[in-house]
């Protein structure tokens, strides 16, 4: 294959890269380590490959030019969960129910569990390491853009919604939590049950 492409998500050190041009979007495995970023227009060779969906791995990508980066359209969760929006670049609004740093290969990012407004359950993938930033995210109503994609485990069976963003810009707080989480008073483990359905 050879086409041009707007990248939308590029994870360097794992070779994560989503592009999508007029709509259509796809998860490319880069040949090398390269310098990419959001709006960066490229041109991918390679060839394709099965997957849960068709991917590229990429002999070359070469940067064209750089404009700003494109604009997520709204996603609900039934069309994420049924691959509607597969790689593309999306929204959802929600409300942060946990926020913690991860590692992958070793470096760290930020991941949130978002209770979206129709109902699922979307993790939110945040580049860089910020843990000052976690306090006010819990329990706050935001919005998020990202690339989409699935979740698998082991055997590449679909077992949740993963939404690659950039950075923490990409999560904007349109409401903050009504109490600090932070400051509501600790439930014994033996305890935790007894609450529930209350």
């Amino acid at each position: 294959m050879d086409f041009e492409a707007t990248v939308t998500f590029y994870r360097s050190y794992e070779g994560t890269l989503f592009v999508e041009d007029g709509g259509n979007a796809i998860y490319v495995q880069p040949a090398s380590e390269m310098a990419l970023k959001p709006g960066d227009r490229i041109r991918i060779r390679g060839t394709t490959h099965e997957s849960f969906r068709p991917f590229i791995s990429a002999s070359s990508i070469t940067v064209l030019h750089h404009d700003p980066p494109l604009t997520p359209v709204p996603a609900s969760y039934d069309g994420l969960v049924h691959a509607q929006y597969d790689c593309r670049l999306v929204s959802i609004r929600g409300r942060v129910v946990s926020a913690d740093i991860v590692l992958s290969s070793e470096r760290p990012s930020i991941a949130m569990e978002v209770l979206t407004d129709d109902g699922g359950n979307v993790e939110v993938q945040a580049e860089g390491d910020n843990p000052d930033a976690l306090p006010g995210l819990i329990d706050a109503e935001v919005t998020a853009s990202g690339a989409a994609s699935g979740k698998f485990d082991g055997k590449m069976q679909m077992t949740g919604i993963i939404l690659h963003t950039q950075s923490l810009d990409q999560v904007k707080v349109l409401k903050a939590a009504g109490s600090d989480p932070w400051m509501l008073p600790a439930t014994p483990m033996d305890e935790i049950f007894s609450g529930y359905g209350e």
